[in-house]
């Protein structure tokens, strides 16, 4: 278990046009090989000076009749909602035995399988939602859900550990969203707990050099280098 800390300062001149707007944050899951897919919005909090995000990896899942539909809320699910942690599966027999979680050998070691012998989509959440300023998304706190139903089968998902950044207006926690990675930052939490960056005057993200892994000097396999996006002004 591991409690991260994402701080996001914002410059006086960027926080006066932000008025209204919600700082963001979205984590990806990786379902069945695909693209890792930000899709629900993990926390959206009213933008302050200085927003201290903490969030811990242990996970809940759940599964639910409920499809993607961006804009909607991600709903509790149909099936009791069960904690897992890595090297395990989530099986949902049907809708009317209750489902179980347990040890899979066709779960990653770094992710989760999803068994269901129904037609369902599956809802990864943060056992204890993210906080900022103390205050909590909530216990079971959704962060992804299945793009589409899936079909009666063997689904695995994994998590991946960085998190997308923005901010918007009339959001909050648990939307399910398209997002559009140009106009989000991504910061990768590969071998760190804490790091910061700080939405400047000029309207651009800058990272705290500090608290950011060099990726230069690691090693390539250990992790991925940081995904290089467009920024993007909003409201301005």
């Amino acid at each position: 278990m591991t409690t991260f800390t994402v701080t996001v300062n914002i410059q006086p001149k960027a926080l006066a046009s932000l008025k209204g707007y919600r700082v963001c944050l979205a984590k990806p899951v990786g379902q069945s090989g695909g693209p890792p897919a930000y899709n629900v919005v993990a926390l959206a909090s009213i933008v302050t000076a200085n927003n201290v995000i903490k969030f811990t990896d242990t996970f809940s899942i759940y599964g639910t009749l409920q499809t993607f539909n961006a804009g909607s809320a991600t709903a509790q699910g149909n099936a009791p909602t069960l904690p897992i942690t890595y090297g395990e599966a989530y099986h949902l027999p049907d809708w009317t035995d209750p489902p179980s979680v347990g040890n899979s050998t066709v779960a990653p070691a770094a992710g989760f399988a999803f068994i269901n012998g129904v037609q369902a989509s599956v809802v990864v959440a943060l056992q204890n939602g993210p906080t900022v300023g103390g205050n909590s998304a909530g216990a079971n706190s959704p962060f992804y859900i299945s793009p589409s139903p899936d079909i009666p089968g063997t689904d695995t998902l994994t998590p991946v550990t960085e998190v997308a950044l923005w901010f918007q207006r009339d959001i909050v926690t648990t939307t399910m969203i398209d997002l559009d990675m140009s106009t989000v930052h991504v910061m990768n939490l590969t071998g760190q707990t804490t790091v910061a960056t700080t939405y400047t005057d000029s309207f651009q993200w800058q990272d705290d050099p500090s608290k950011v892994v060099d990726y230069t000097k690691v090693a390539p396999a250990a992790v991925k280098p940081i995904k290089k996006v467009e920024e993007k002004k909003y409201g301005y």
